[in-house]
């Protein structure tokens, strides 16, 4: 069996028709649009994106590596995310999947991927890596609590045109959101969908902002992203929903957002609940793998550095090295709030042994330092005391988190 990538349109098509028949989310016809659309519209796509398994011609297996840009704080990071993983049937049972993300891996680290991303099924990509490093947050408010807000301001379904204003108030919003990825105009080609993604706009026409409302058959919907810079603008947006939920006679609004988003806090005046769902290990779901430590460390370093000197290390000199099972060793060196990331250990430093699961959920925030060092200590790593104020100011505890419309 070959090992490649899709070098022509039928490689491209045979991949989509055979998504269209394993998975089952959609009839074969929306599926296959859907990758296809994705292979010929996403803006970070590449051929050599799709990798696949061949044998006699025919593709046998397939995983796609979809290329982003997280947030860390403000800084930003190019993850490779994994997504639409599938083995031919003829072809189960011969490890074509374990095959394909170990040709994935190895593509990451040769074109310089900090970082590594995907929506995982239980008990299998633990072995690449990956740990569950994101909770799943939802809002919901009792339509009882908001049946009066009313609003002026005009709403409508969005049009081409609105995506450059839509990508700014996005990235504005949320550009120092941890998880949430940065957006370009392109990135909206399957969010801009005038059934779902919905405006508010000035007395020009021009977008102030919007909300991403998704039905769901049988049971009213949920809005999956909502951007409203002020009040006005948010009671526009609840007073459109509230009138879809009396349509389906909903009890309560569901947001599926942080409970420190912006719109979320404007949520709590009305009486809002926060449903929090975290990932046991293995279970799968929003899972995070660090492919190149010191790279990694280098993007954020502004993002350190700014912690640093928050923190009552600011004046101080020293550091610290971090050795990893998987993604390798850097040392961390500051002096006086400023940070250096060297790519081998340094003698005299503080050592952090840990394996890469338990790092990758400190670098993103999804717990806190004293929870990392409580699982270092018990999984039999030395745990020098020096560490304990270092790794609380560089690593804080976060609510890690990627909008719904940014699955992949």
């Amino acid at each position: 069996m070959e090992f490649t990538y899709a070098k022509s349109r039928k490689d491209l098509e045979d991949i989509a028709d055979m998504m269209g028949k394993i998975f089952r989310r959609k009839n074969w016809f929306e599926f296959y649009k859907m990758r296809m659309d994705y292979q010929t519209r996403a803006p970070y796509f590449k051929p050599e994106h799709s990798r696949i398994a061949k044998e006699n011609g025919q593709i046998m297996g397939h995983t796609s590596i979809i290329e982003k840009y997280i947030r860390i704080d403000d800084c930003v990071v190019k993850v490779a995310g994994i997504g639409d993983v599938y083995t031919h049937p003829d072809a189960r049972g011969r490890h074509v999947a374990a095959h394909l993300m170990n040709d994935a891996m190895d593509y990451m680290r040769k074109n310089q991927y900090p970082l590594t991303m995907l929506y995982g099924i239980p008990n299998f990509y633990h072995k690449f890596g990956y740990s569950e490093a994101m909770a799943d947050y939802k809002v919901f408010v009792p339509v009882k609590h908001v049946a009066q807000i009313s609003s002026s301001a005009p709403l409508r379904p969005s049009k081409d045109s609105d995506i450059p204003e839509l990508n700014r108030l996005y990235n504005e919003t949320y550009k120092s959101k941890t998880g949430y990825m940065r957006r370009v105009p392109a990135s909206w080609y399957n969010i801009a969908i005038p059934e779902e993604l919905f405006v508010t706009t000035d007395s020009g026409d021009k977008p102030t902002g919007y909300l991403v409302y998704r039905a769901v058959w049988g049971s009213g919907g949920y809005v999956a992203e909502a951007v409203a810079p002020t009040e006005e603008i948010r009671r526009a947006i609840l007073a459109f929903y509230i009138s879809k939920a009396r349509e389906t006679y909903q009890a309560e609004l569901e947001f599926r957002m942080t409970p420190d988003d912006p719109f979320a806090r404007f949520l709590q005046d009305f009486g809002s609940r926060v449903v929090a769902r975290f990932f046991a290990e293995g279970e799968g779901n929003a899972m995070l793998g660090i492919i190149d430590l010191p790279l990694l460390l280098k993007e954020i370093k502004p993002c350190l550095e700014k912690r640093l000197v928050y923190s009552p290390l600011r004046e101080i000199k020293g550091g610290v090295n971090i050795v990893t099972d998987m993604a390798g060793k850097a040392a961390v060196l500051f002096d006086q709030g400023k940070i250096k990331i060297q790519g081998k250990i340094q003698k005299g430093l503080p050592t952090l042994e840990t394996s890469q699961t338990l790092l990758t959920r400190s670098i993103i925030g999804y717990w806190s330092s004293e929870r990392l060092m409580e699982r270092v200590k018990s999984a039999g790593f030395k745990l020098p005391p020096e560490l304990s104020p270092i790794l609380v100011a560089l690593f804080p505890e976060k609510t890690p988190f990627t909008s719904e419309p940014d699955y992949f």
